[in-house]
């Protein structure tokens, strides 16, 4: 529904100065949370969409300090930072707060401090995701080529997924657990 919803923002998004976009974006994220529940997956849609409008607003050339070689040991660091902070995350935050799901007042009684935990979230899978792309080889492989089809198996998995625990494959996977 995220990509459905967030394709029928584009025009306005579009509309808008590009840094005025992004800022606009952030700040619905930010406040979402204080509001958006689970119709539709608002709370996910409005959470995640500044990251759909950097990849909107920002062009090939924008990305090309990423993809520099020189911007591989700082991928690096970035990693290990994500790294640390997902490992130590129930020590300072719920791991409910990376789903993008809730509302604030389910996981932080202050709001403040809930839209701060936000920003922090939002700079941390920025820094991931920049990341990760400048470390991603850009050259064609047969690892690429399957990478490209891995999009199907993200979204058909559910379907598989469903059916084995409506079947009792858990339990079963418990009593069988060298043919799990």
């Amino acid at each position: 529904s995220a990509l459905f919803f967030w394709r029928l923002m584009t025009p306005a998004f579009l509309a808008l100065p590009k840094p005025v976009a992004l800022v606009v974006a952030v700040a619905i994220s930010l406040l979402a949370g204080l509001k958006a529940g689970d119709t539709f997956d608002a709370a996910r849609i409005l959470g995640l969409l500044p990251f759909f409008v950097l990849g909107l607003t920002l062009s090939e050339r924008q990305w090309g300090w990423a993809r520099a070689r020189r911007a591989v040991p700082f991928a690096l660091i970035g990693i290990v930072v994500v790294l640390v902070a997902t490992r130590f995350t129930d020590h300072w935050i719920a791991t409910e707060w990376y789903y993008y799901r809730s509302r604030y007042d389910a996981l932080e009684p202050n709001d403040l401090k809930a839209v701060a935990i936000r920003a922090v979230l939002l700079c941390l899978g920025l820094i991931g995701a920049v990341s990760c792309f400048a470390i991603v080889p850009r050259g064609r492989s047969w690892f690429s080529t399957l990478g490209a089809a891995t999009l199907v198996v993200y979204l058909f998995h559910g379907f598989f997924v469903l059916t084995a625990q409506y079947e009792g494959f858990p339990d079963w996977a418990d009593r069988h657990v060298v043919w799990s």
